[in-house]
C-alpha cells in the first residue's frame, strides 16, 4: 500500500510522485568549448558524460554570473534542447 503524508492541508502519494531531475552527488563540473549566445538551445561542452541523463538541469558560469539551464537532450559532448534561464539569471 503506497504511503501518503498530510502536507498544507493535502495528502501526498508517494507512489504518483516521480523524480523529474535525479541529482547527481558531487556536482560534477565541465567547461563550455564553444560561444554561447543569448538564443542558444545547443552548448557545446569539453566532457558532456559527466552530467546525467537528460532531462536535467545544469549550471553555468560561476558566483555572480551564471544561470541554470534545463536540458533535454544529449548527444556527444553537445546539450541539446537546451532552455536557458530556467530559473532565471544572477
Amino acid at each position: 500500500m503506497p504511503s501518503a503524508a498530510l502536507t498544507g492541508g493535502y495528502f501526498i502519494r508517494s507512489d504518483v510522485m516521480a523524480t523529474i531531475y535525479p541529482a547527481q552527488a558531487n556536482s560534477p563540473q565541465t567547461s563550455l568549448s564553444a560561444a554561447v549566445t543569448a538564443s542558444s538551445n545547443t552548448l557545446t561542452l569539453a566532457d558532456a558524460s559527466v552530467l546525467p541523463a537528460p532531462p536535467n538541469l545544469a549550471v553555468i558560469g560561476v558566483n555572480d554570473e551564471c544561470e541554470t539551464i534545463r536540458y533535454t537532450g544529449k548527444t556527444g559532448d553537445t546539450l541539446t534542447g537546451v532552455t536557458r534561464g530556467f530559473e532565471g539569471t544572477a
